[in-house]
């Protein structure tokens, strides 16, 4: 089964800036070929690194999101982005060097806690985070009789 993508860029300067950065999604067919995309929401936060961790929260503005012809369609069926315009992202103190890590995603509505994997590069952190849509209430989505899988990869990136 074919996976949606989501991608989300963190890009923060310092401790005490605020995050400001872009997210992208792209989305599969459960059966076919047929690619899904999305563009353009913003995003926001709080980085915390003190005592070799690294936590925070980032506001993701899902209003934002464009996917062309499939934009309407997305916000207001699945998303709902008039009720829920925002997503959340608390992470838990992660190992500055990397390696699993916990925290608790708000999306939809609906608080569920998440655990991923970080990686240290050279200039910050990189992320993924595996979960499934239905957790957080959001209907299956499928566009002109294709379904599009439920289970998406949270991507992103932290800069020092």
């Amino acid at each position: 089964m074919l996976k949606r993508l989501l991608t989300i860029g963190l890009l923060m300067g310092s401790g005490i800036a605020m995050a400001s950065g872009k997210c992208e999604f792209a989305g599969s067919a459960s059966i076919g070929v047929l690619e899904f995309t999305g563009t353009g929401c913003t995003i926001e936060g709080k980085p915390a690194i003190a005592a070799g961790k690294v936590s925070g929260e980032f506001t993701v503005d899902l209003t934002k999101l464009e996917a062309g012809v499939r934009s309407e369609h997305m916000h207001e069926k699945y998303l709902e982005t008039k009720k829920f315009p925002k997503a959340i992202l608390k992470l838990d103190p992660m190992v500055e060097d990397g390696g699993k890590f916990t925290g608790k995603m708000t999306l939809h509505g609906v608080e569920k806690p998440i655990e991923g994997v970080s990686n240290k590069s050279s200039i910050g952190w990189s992320f993924a985070i595996k979960l499934n849509t239905k957790d957080f209430g959001i209907t299956q989505a499928s566009y002109k009789g294709i379904t599009v899988a439920d289970i998406i990869i949270i991507t992103g990136s932290i800069d020092r």
